[in-house]
């Protein structure tokens, strides 16, 4: 699915929250947009009966993203580099083995987990993360996001970890 349009890699809440937003098929257009297998696992595995449930229809998140698989020499070589590692959850844990395993500068990351944003940037990808709301703001959608997709939460994350390290 190689294509000229950025590519964008996104975790599962992000999916998610794109669907909230409703600006999925904007950002289809504008990004090649990629995940890891562990993370569309988990788009199907949501509670349909929680209030708070969003809609996602995976059979086309399937047809509109490339869906890595993970090897467990990624998964080990990202957990030797990064102490916050373990304590992600599978989907994050994946999709950011699996970015550090390829060549990071060709590359934008989303995800709003605190947890994620430390492990990318112990995993040498903090100048690949950028927040949905950048995302939508390159698609020409004026969102509601959730705090934790917006810059101001990534900056402040990002900044705490490059004075710790």
């Amino acid at each position: 699915m190689s294509t000229n349009r950025p590519v964008l890699y996104l975790d599962t809440c992000a999916i998610i929250e794109a669907h909230r937003v409703g600006c999925w098929r904007q950002m289809v257009t504008r990004y090649e947009l990629h995940t890891v297998a562990e993370c569309r696992d988990e788009l199907r595995s949501g509670n349909a009966r929680d209030s708070e449930y969003i809609v996602v229809d995976v059979d086309q998140v399937e047809r509109d993203m490339v869906i890595h698989g993970l090897s467990v020499e990624q998964r080990i070589a990202a957990g030797v580099k990064s102490a916050s590692f373990g304590v992600l959850d599978a989907g994050e844990r994946d999709l950011l083995a699996w970015c550090a395993a390829q060549a990071p500068t060709a590359m934008i990351i989303t995800t709003g987990d605190r947890a994620a944003i430390v492990a990318a940037c112990e995993l040498g990808l903090r100048e690949n993360l950028q927040p949905l709301e950048e995302v939508t703001i390159a698609i020409g959608v004026h969102a509601d996001l959730k705090k934790h997709y917006r810059r101001a939460w990534l900056a402040e994350i990002c900044t705490t970890c490059a004075l710790e390290f």
